[in-house]
This record gives structure tokens, C-alpha cells and sequence, in this order.
């Protein structure tokens, strides 16, 4: 799975997680709920920015190809 759909899933996965929980159908996320989405999110983030990273700097073809 290359690093930009990898991306792409979590964007999804973290908007269905978004749009799909009963506290945000009540109005509102609670303010655990909404710590712990953008938790996640960020944690997301890092782990793309990681993989550009190890694919830059790394001369290993295979590491290239897992990322």
C-alpha cells in the first residue's frame, strides 16, 4: 500500500469514526471524545510523514516497495 492511500484510508476511517459516533448525532462531541479523534488523527499524520521519511533516506528497494 503505497503511502498516499494509506493517507486516504485513514482519512476515511477517521471520518466515518467522526460522522458515525452517537455523541456527534446528539450535537456534540464530548470533549474526550473529540481529545481522542484528533489523537488519532495527528498519530495518522506521523506515522505518512515517517513513511516519506524512511522512502527519502532509505537506499533499501524493499523498504521503498513496503512503503
Amino acid at each position: 500500500m503505497t503511502i498516499t492511500s494509506r493517507f486516504v484510508a485513514t482519512a476515511a476511517v477517521s471520518a466515518l469514526l467522526l460522522f458515525g459516533m452517537p455523541s456527534y448525532a446528539a450535537g456534540k462531541l464530548a470533549s474526550a471524545d473529540e481529545s481522542l479523534l484528533k489523537d488519532i488523527a495527528q498519530a495518522n499524520i506521523s506515522e505518512v510523514e515517517s513513511g516519506k521519511l524512511d522512502v527519502d533516506r532509505s537506499g533499501n528497494a524493499e523498504v521503498k516497495k513496503f512503503a
